[in-house]
């Protein structure tokens, strides 16, 4: 096992929902960057979480506006009561999960933002957990960095146990690799990792991959 831990940098930034609650939402095409469902508001009810697009373009891609905390009886397109909303644009969120990602039994919300940090000022992409609680967009881990960078990563339980663990397309020097990280107390601990490729397709194609190589190759963007 690889003994990576990487510790938040600024686990208590607090974000407030501004909303008007009796009103609603209406999911279109056109406002709708990425979204997920899970229950992360704890009422045994899922919700439909939603990145709105901004006008902003990131060299991955367009970044989000605002994440709507939605109710989702109804089907994706139309309206949908509002929950919680929160600026996030100056994160620039590019994606939005969601998983239990520090075995709390609380479903946490995950952007993949691009965005300098503390003690890296060059822009780049970091994975960031929030929960939602009361109203707000409290954070759980504002990590700088995995143990590379990456091109993208996911959230999902990746050997059967029950809870999420995260799994990244990362850069090396000579190629691409995955490797599958888990919750160690502050941060996460890489414990498995694939040999490194020469090309993102060779990745792609492997040949037979682990239980949770496949799961994350289901769903990582392969887009540089």
């Amino acid at each position: 096992m690889s003994r990576f831990i990487f510790f938040s940098l600024c686990a208590v930034a607090v974000f407030t929902s501004a909303c008007n609650k009796n009103g609603g939402f209406y999911v279109t095409d056109d406002n709708t960057l990425k979204y997920c469902y899970a229950d992360v508001t704890g009422d045994g009810k899922e919700n439909l979480i939603l990145l709105s697009p901004s006008s902003e373009v990131t060299p991955y891609g367009r970044a989000g506006d605002t994440l709507y905390i939605l109710s989702s009886e109804n089907k994706l397109a139309g309206r949908h009561d509002i929950i919680s909303k929160f600026d996030v644009k100056d994160m620039k969120p590019l994606n939005v999960m969601a998983g239990d990602i520090n075995r709390d039994g609380v479903t946490e919300v995950s952007l993949k933002v691009y965005k300098a940090a503390e003690y890296d000022p060059e822009p780049a992409q970091r994975p960031f957990f929030f929960n939602v609680s009361r109203g707000r967009l409290e954070a759980v881990w504002l990590g700088s960095r995995l143990a590379r960078p990456f091109v993208d990563y996911t959230v999902a339980d990746l050997d059967g146990d029950g809870y999420d663990e995260l799994a990244a397309l990362e850069t090396v020097p000579d190629g691409f690799l995955l490797a599958a990280y888990s919750w160690d107390n502050f941060g996460f601990v890489c414990y498995a990792k694939s040999e490194v490729f020469g090309t993102i397709d060779e990745i792609h194609n492997m040949e037979p991959p682990l239980d949770w190589m496949r799961i994350a190759l289901e769903r990582l963007s392969f887009n540089e």
